[in-house]
């Protein structure tokens, strides 16, 4: 199974809407335009997904409708609350042990969580090592038949990387 592990893009700034409670933030449109460049780099690297998991908050899950854009993409969208921050990461594992083989599989959330459910996935060291920038994608080949559950990376690509393949 491939995994495409995407953080979201650039959402509106904390401080800046403070009156809005954390889930209710939304992308900026720079935010917007550059996720959809960076999916444009995705359809050249011919990433085909067929499911899309997301995080519920809105940010999260405006991301995904713009990762949806992708030519080949006829799938849905699932709220998966394990991916909002904080969630529970063995739990999101647990779920996609459950999907079977072959499936292509991207799941959109935040940082740290993304960088540290990679490095599980992988089995680094979850403090030390990639960090995801907004917009960036890791993809990885996943084994939930092994015990414990592994991924190989085959690449990882920043936001700027994405849109310069558009």
């Amino acid at each position: 199974m491939l995994i495409y592990l995407v953080r979201h893009a650039i959402a509106e700034d904390r401080e800046l809407r403070a009156d809005l409670p954390d889930e209710a933030r939304r992308l900026t449109d720079k935010g917007v335009r550059r996720m959809r460049k960076a999916v444009e780099g995705l359809a050249a690297l011919e990433v085909e997904v067929d499911t899309i998991w997301t995080s519920p908050l809105r940010r999260a899950k405006e991301t995904a409708e713009l990762l949806a854009e992708l030519p080949t993409f006829d799938g849905d969208i699932k709220e998966v609350r394990d991916l909002e921050p904080g969630g529970d990461l063995n739990g999101a594992i647990k779920r996609l042990i459950g999907v079977g083989n072959g499936l292509r599989v991207a799941l959109v959330g935040h940082e740290p969580d993304m960088s540290m459910l990679m490095m599980r996935l992988i089995g680094g060291v979850e403090d030390d090592g990639v960090r995801f920038k907004k917009g960036a994608v890791a993809c990885l080949e996943f084994d939930g038949d092994r015990a414990p559950p592994r991924a190989e990376l085959q690449w990882f690509v920043t936001p700027k990387q994405l849109r310069r393949m558009a």
